[in-house]
């Protein structure tokens, strides 16, 4: 890892601070009504594909807190840069990896992507620099700062990459889900109802007196982490994660480290082999995730697993990282999910999984994705989730 990269981590490591991920918490949970409204469209119902809708949302998450206000703001922008980023996300493969500047249909459209990605940020960016016109986002800590528009750029491309690839199906599976076990939704429902109610009341707000989005506002950081009613979300999106995760994850050993005394520690050894310096390990999780042993009928979606004992170390439930090299962006990657989930489940009275024709999904019979797409995980058979408004907003 160089300094650049070294640079890159911290700059990371400062763009999603508590403190920064709770003065944005309110602007996600409005960002959610907004989408949830515009699903709607006026009407009583809506029939929606979480990959058309879902992942948008989380996408302008992503870009509100890692990327650039403006097109958090601009749904045609928005829609724009979404296009380009999936275009460099879903046209990799087996030859763009071993013959990665051989002339491709793949290749050509994944340089496309990428160009217009980085011509995208940069010219937005350009132009904030120049106007002097200012928004609440990490690019203009950085700007203030005085780091180079090149490195900005990215960062904020880096910090897009980071902050939606695993989160955004996952994410899309938890609403699937709930969707399609009546008693688990209804168990969710209470879940957030009750929270959000605490939070209201801990924070000496009128909970009566206010509107679901507003209520939905006053929940803390802390509350979504630490109020044991959403307990249950966390647990819906931990599955979810224990059966989605099929890509590797890859972690950088620079070499043995020093203790707090000066004292050298022992150099890592796997399987038997030492680990050389400066190398990154590659890890499969489904080799942990999706082990019988620890996890009986592991393809079975069951986030009470976790209550009775299942996957409770990191060892166990690998999909975070472990030891010196967890997962940077944890907190973000939870806390918008369950925002996410959450906003679901207050905005609307119902939500039920099913097939194009709108025959429900049973929780044994929810599709799982092609688990060889990595990142887009599309359904291998047709799936939608039917909304009902909530009428009591």
């Amino acid at each position: 890892m160089d300094a650049t990269e070294k640079r890159e981590m911290k700059d990371l490591a400062k763009a999603i601070t508590p403190r920064r991920l709770n003065n944005m918490a309110p602007r996600l949970a409005a960002d959610a009504y907004e989408a949830i409204e515009s699903y709607f469209n006026n009407s009583k119902s809506a029939s929606i594909d979480l990959q058309q809708t879902y992942y948008p949302l989380v996408f302008r998450f992503t870009v509100r807190i890692m990327g650039m206000a403006e097109y958090a703001s601009s749904p045609k922008e928005l829609a724009k840069l979404i296009n380009a980023f999936w275009l460099t996300q879903k046209n990799s493969g087996y030859w763009t990896t071993i013959l990665p500047w051989l002339p491709q249909p793949r290749l050509l459209k994944r340089l496309y992507g990428a160009v217009t990605l980085w011509t995208m940020v940069r010219s937005t960016l350009n132009k904030r620099i120049q106007s002097g016109n200012r928004e609440e986002d990490f690019a203009q800590d950085m700007i203030d700062q005085g780091h180079p528009a090149g490195t900005i750029s990215r960062f904020v491309i880096g910090g897009l990459i980071a902050g939606i690839l695993n989160t955004i199906g996952t994410g899309a599976y938890s609403v699937a889900f709930v969707g399609a076990d009546a008693a688990l939704q209804k168990q969710c429902r209470q879940a957030v109802n009750d929270g959000i109610r605490r939070a209201c009341e801990t924070h000496g707000e009128d909970f009566e007196n206010l509107t679901p989005l507003e209520r939905l506002q006053t929940v803390r950081l802390e509350d979504w982490e630490q109020f044991e009613e959403f307990e249950i979300l966390h647990l819906v999106f931990k599955e979810s994660i224990r059966l989605m995760l099929t890509n590797s994850l890859n972690r950088y050993y620079p070499g043995p480290t020093r203790n707090k005394d000066g004292s050298l520690r022992e150099r890592l050894v796997i399987e038997g082999h030492e680990i050389e310096d400066d190398v990154y390990i590659c890890f499969s999780p489904p080799s942990n995730l999706h082990d019988a042993k620890e996890y009986p009928n592991p393809f079975s979606f069951d986030p009470m697993r976790y209550k009775r004992g299942e996957g409770q170390t990191d060892y166990n439930f690998i999909a975070w990282g472990a030891g010196y090299h967890k997962c940077t962006g944890q907190r973000f990657a939870k806390l918008e999910t369950i925002i996410a989930l959450a906003s679901f489940l207050l905005f609307t009275d119902e939500l039920k999984t099913t097939d194009n024709n709108g025959e429900p999904y049973s929780l044994a019979r929810v599709p799982l994705p092609d688990l060889s797409q990595a990142h887009w995980r599309s359904p291998t058979k047709p799936m939608r989730i039917q909304l009902l408004r909530n009428h009591s907003k």
